[in-house]
């Protein structure tokens, strides 16, 4: 990331290829399969315009670049609920129009606010865990990793990241409590 925030470009196209497919399956799950590509895309680019404000000392690289994909998405999927609110219908003479104006969700309207509370919780005790139990508990629960794909994309003991989610999991047990 160091050689990224210089504008390395050959580091960038690593740095994509290194998290592509978590960025693309994140995105993929949180706004649809017809749309992945343009949050991975969007996500990717936004990284690059604002890779200086990375700091590692407030987490990982993927954890940062996940966020950016998850408000990438909520961006895109509240532009498109919004552009679909009006539709345009006309008569079977083609003489009149008519705008219909269409619920965004079937959700409750305190739903937003109940997630963004969630999320930010969620955050809250993520940020409190040591570096490397944070990372591998991102991995698994929010990337959907494997501990075996965890533990060969970190480069460390399969032992090791469990042990860390055990231990991760144990803290935010007893903090959530």
């Amino acid at each position: 990331m160091r050689l990224v925030k210089r504008g390395d470009v050959r580091a960038f196209d690593e740095l994509v290829g290194r998290h592509r497919a978590a960025v693309v399956s994140l995105a993929g799950r949180s706004c649809g399969a017809d749309l992945a590509d343009d949050v991975a895309q969007a996500a990717f680019l936004s990284l690059w315009e604002h890779r200086g404000t990375y700091f590692p000392e407030r987490g990982s690289v993927r954890g940062w670049l996940l966020a950016i994909v998850r408000n990438r998405g909520i961006d895109l999927m509240r532009s498109r609920a919004s552009r679909s609110r009006h539709t345009v219908t006309a008569d079977p003479h083609g003489w009149m129009l008519a705008v219909a104006d269409q619920a965004l969700v079937a959700e409750p309207p305190h739903a937003e606010v109940v997630r963004a509370e969630s999320d930010a919780t969620v955050h809250r005790l993520l940020s409190a865990l040591p570096p490397a139990q944070r990372t591998v508990i991102e991995l698994a629960y929010i990337d959907g990793l494997s501990q075996q794909q965890i533990a060969s994309s970190l480069a460390i003991p399969l032992g090791t990241v469990k042990g860390r989610l055990r231990l991760g999991l144990e803290k935010l047990r007893a903090v959530a409590a």
